[in-house]
């Protein structure tokens, strides 16, 4: 990773308080509102221990699907590419989206200065090697022949 992009993930944009996103996944269980709390309240103790000072959370709430022209993917592409985020979070990369779309987005953010974590997978782009450890199938699953 080059040193500019570690320096612009380490001190928020605005001087002073940290904006991040936290991509939380709806399932389509019955504890469907518990879920996304407890995805919320991991990825805000993983910020905590990577952050010390003021943060300002904004909340992503995806659907269950596996469309790649959902809204939500829009607005985190919107925020990421108006550079008005410091850090994007998420459990795991599939609570952004299931494809190699995830890899695009993640591109896209560390292109503007937008750090991007998720700590199950190991995943951070502030780390050089964060792309091989996107473990995202192949188009079409698991299955799809290579």
């Amino acid at each position: 990773m080059n040193r500019d992009h570690q320096d612009r993930v380490s001190i928020p944009r605005n001087g002073h308080t940290r904006v991040v996103a936290i991509v939380a996944r709806m399932s389509g269980s019955p504890n469907r509102e518990a879920k996304p709390n407890h995805q919320i309240d991991y990825c805000k103790q993983v910020v905590a221990e990577l952050h010390e000072g003021s943060v300002e959370y904004r909340i992503i709430s995806v659907g269950k699907d596996a469309q790649l022209d959902r809204p939500e993917l829009a607005e985190i592409e919107a925020m990421l590419r108006s550079r008005e985020l410091d850090l994007l979070i998420g459990e795991d990369i599939g609570r952004l989206t299931r494809s190699v779309e995830a890899v695009r987005l993640c591109g896209i953010a560390v292109d503007h200065g937008t750090r991007v974590i998720a700590p199950n997978d190991c995943v951070d782009t502030a780390e050089g090697n964060w792309e091989a450890r996107m473990n995202i199938p192949p188009e079409g699953g698991a299955n799809a022949p290579s």
